[in-house]
């Protein structure tokens, strides 16, 4: 059993206890764990983290000692979305003295024995790098498989993922790593700041890398490193935040002209993927709302 004293894991929990406990779960039988792991619920108001350690007790009888890592439990006050939850943890991370990583992992995923050694490697081997993602394995699209990087358009807010790459040293392809499973390196992180908490949810991760690759960092995927993500079927607040994201980042980098262009693009790709027309009409919403500048926590997303 190896423990890395240099790495502190963040997993956000809202109103999902038992992904939470699979993932820590799968993080706790990992070749390499992280020393820290913080466990962050973005107000659940349902007493998560009790239940959460609970169940772990009962898994794992004393899985602190036993495991030999340091569980820190986080309450927010409120739901700050996935950049604010997020964020609450990497600065206290970032507080010890020791940390040089930080390991963000989606509450619905679940990590392969050896993810971290092999993104700690690569992190460590490429000075250069500053986001490390890994292979994702898409379990409602039949366990797809995808490189875990991307290619963005920025003035258009578009991602694309990418499919597979040939080396972990070919990142030429390669703009952001996806907000599922990122290392960062603190050194970066201090450098660039953390993400932007007004997006609330989705397009936080490629900002926040955009960002860095302005001072020269970028991503790198560590072929090793396999993270299964559950990514549930979409709801109708999916369809508002995924699309006023997409819009907010749009106005971003090009200004309210391309976050215009980037509207009537959304409502395309919108009406191709033929959601609800309840989905569709939040995705009209969303879209409107990143072309006002709407950011944050929205009534509209319900």
């Amino acid at each position: 059993m190896s423990v890395s004293h240099q790495t502190a894991c963040v997993v956000l929990n809202w109103r999902n206890t038992e992904a939470t406990v699979k993932c820590i779960s799968s993080i706790l039988e990992g070749d390499v764990k992280p020393k820290y792991i913080y466990v962050v619920d973005n107000h659940s108001m349902n007493n998560a983290n009790l239940e959460i350690g609970a169940c772990l007790e009962q898994t794992y009888p004393q899985f602190e000692e036993n495991f030999g890592c340091q569980f820190i439990w986080v309450d927010t006050l409120r739901n700050l979305g996935y950049a604010g939850g997020n964020n609450v943890a990497l600065v206290q991370a970032m507080q010890i003295p020791e940390v040089e990583y930080l390991w963000i992992l989606n509450n619905d995923t679940q990590v392969a024995g050896r993810s971290l050694e092999a993104m700690l490697e690569l992190a460590g081997t490429c000075s250069d790098v500053g986001f490390v993602g890994g292979r994702v394995k898409a379990e409602l699209a039949g366990s797809e498989e995808y490189s875990g990087g991307g290619r963005v358009y920025p003035r258009l807010g578009l991602t694309r993922r990418v499919k597979s790459v040939a080396s972990e040293h070919e990142y030429q392809g390669i703009d952001y790593v996806v907000g599922c499973n990122m290392l960062i390196k603190c050194s970066m992180a201090r450098k660039v700041g953390l993400m932007d908490e007004s997006y609330f949810m989705y397009s936080e991760e490629v900002d926040w890398q955009l960002e860095a690759k302005k001072r020269g960092w970028r991503a790198g995927i560590a072929l090793d490193c396999v993270v299964s993500h559950g990514d549930g079927l979409p709801s109708a607040s999916y369809y508002y935040y995924k699309n006023r994201a997409a819009i907010l980042l749009a106005r971003k980098c090009g200004g309210v002209g391309w976050a215009l262009l980037s509207f009537f693009v959304h409502l395309v790709i919108v009406l191709v993927d033929k959601p609800s027309p309840r989905g569709v009409w939040k995705a009209y919403k969303g879209c409107l709302d990143g072309v006002l500048g709407v950011t944050g926590f929205s009534s509209n997303a319900r």
